[in-house]
């Protein structure tokens, strides 16, 4: 009697969609406007005299891993130094410029790094249409949550950066000490002031440096 044995079935892991993060609602000051599915951050309130704040976390602790994501630049009303993006402690108080707080590395678009009140020239000055790169390296050591951090603008990653080779980071082992795990962060300042974060929820303008996980949120790969 003819038989048919029929093709052999491979085992397979079906993976968990990724769910991507959006500026959080709840981390935002209330003179942000969230808009476009909470990825676009506008300030709609007066003028700040230091800095309004907004927030993108994972949705549980990141303190392990590498993660890109891209911010674009829909407007900027004010100076281009009234504008930071940058990784934070989770539970860093953002209550003025970003890069003034301890546990916050920023980036001006003015083309500043900046943390705890210390700037430094570094890379060029944004402006409207323009992305914004963010690259981390997070990792344990000691028991502090610790990082690597890079900064770029439309596809150069500055101070000769590389992510994918380790090399050159913005920001080298800086600490998360107070919740251990770290969120991303940006201020605005000026009534019209405007960001969207692509925190993987489209496709990335620039190539994901190798290694490194596309997006930022629950089971990015």
């Amino acid at each position: 009697m003819p038989s048919f044995l029929g093709h052999p079935r491979a085992n397979t892991i079906q993976l968990p969609a990724p769910v991507y993060a959006t500026w959080n609602p709840a981390g935002t000051d209330a003179n942000i406007a969230l808009s476009n599915g909470n990825l676009t951050a506008e300030v709609t309130g007066p003028t700040a005299g230091t800095a309004y704040g907004t927030s993108a976390t994972p949705g549980g602790s990141f303190d392990n891993g590498k993660r890109y994501i891209e911010i674009g630049v829909t407007s900027i009303v004010g100076s281009a130094s009234g504008v930071a993006i940058g990784f934070a402690d989770t539970d860093q108080a953002v209550t003025g410029e970003l890069g003034d707080m301890a546990y916050a590395y920023a980036w001006r678009l003015d083309g500043y790094k900046e943390n705890a009140g210390v700037e430094s020239v570094f890379g060029s000055i944004a402006t409207a249409g323009d992305i914004v790169q963010l690259a981390i390296h997070a990792y344990v050591e000691g028991g502090l949550a610790k990082a690597n951090i890079w900064f770029g603008l439309n596809g150069v990653w500055f101070g000769a950066g590389d992510p994918a080779s380790g090399v050159n980071p913005s920001f080298e082992g800086v600490v998360a000490p107070i919740a251990t795990d770290w969120s991303i962060r940006s201020t605005l300042k000026v009534t019209g002031d405007c960001l969207f974060g692509n925190f993987g929820n489209a496709p990335f303008s620039y190539e994901v440096p190798v290694g490194f996980g596309s997006g930022w949120g629950f089971n990015i790969v």
